[in-house]
């Protein structure tokens, strides 16, 4: 008795080819070929060839269609992240004078008459326009009654844009009040500063004015 070479079981010293695994005795090395399925027998499909059935070739198909799709979400969802935020003023109803026309950098605050934050941010704001007439400044006045956002137009030193339709805050991902944001002239937000009444040397450090 001896070892077969590739199963290591016990078979006859005369044996050519092991009845275990089939592996040829003659030649060492050589890995034996995997037997044939009925299936493939019937088909006379070469070893090793796997016939799908319908229901497997849908369920691959559904496997396949599934990573795809995930794939397309993610490289979206990355693309959607390097996008940079940009202010859209176009759907925005104007008041006052045109702010941010002629400047490469304008701050825009956006607010509401019924947060009292927004209010008390309204003395930084003067200050600001005071102090540096060259900078554009904008207000975005939050949707609201008529006559609230009538007496915080009154109460504002520079013009704007009144958010009818309620959409800047999911533009500028805006979750609390007042936001200050630093655009360039294509309306790409560069900085923020959200939700302060800081005094204006704060605003300043954080916009980088």
């Amino acid at each position: 008795m001896r070892s077969c070479w590739n199963c290591e079981k016990r078979i006859a010293e005369e044996v050519r080819k092991c009845h275990f695994c089939s592996a040829d005795q003659t030649t060492p090395g050589r890995r034996p070929r995997t037997a044939k399925t009925v299936e493939e027998l019937r088909r006379g499909q070469p070893v090793g060839f796997v016939v799908m059935g319908e229901a497997a070739q849908k369920r691959r198909r559904n496997r396949i269609g599934l990573v795809a799709g995930l794939i397309v979400a993610a490289i979206a969802v990355t693309i959607w992240a390097l996008l940079p935020t940009r202010l859209n003023t176009s759907n925005l109803q104007p008041f006052g004078d045109a702010p941010c026309a002629q400047t490469d950098h304008c701050v825009v605050v956006y607010l509401a008459g019924w947060s009292p934050a927004s209010r008390q941010s309204l003395g930084t704001l003067r200050r600001l326009v005071k102090d540096d007439p060259d900078i554009g400044v904008g207000v975005i006045i939050a949707a609201d009654d008529d006559e609230t956002v009538d007496e915080i137009i009154a109460a504002l030193p520079v013009g704007g844009w009144v958010d009818v339709d309620d959409k800047v805050p999911d533009q500028l991902e805006i979750s609390t009040l007042p936001t200050w944001v630093l655009i360039d002239r294509g309306g790409k937000v560069v900085r923020r500063v959200d939700g302060t009444y800081q005094p204006i040397s704060y605003h300043r450090q954080k916009l980088g004015l």
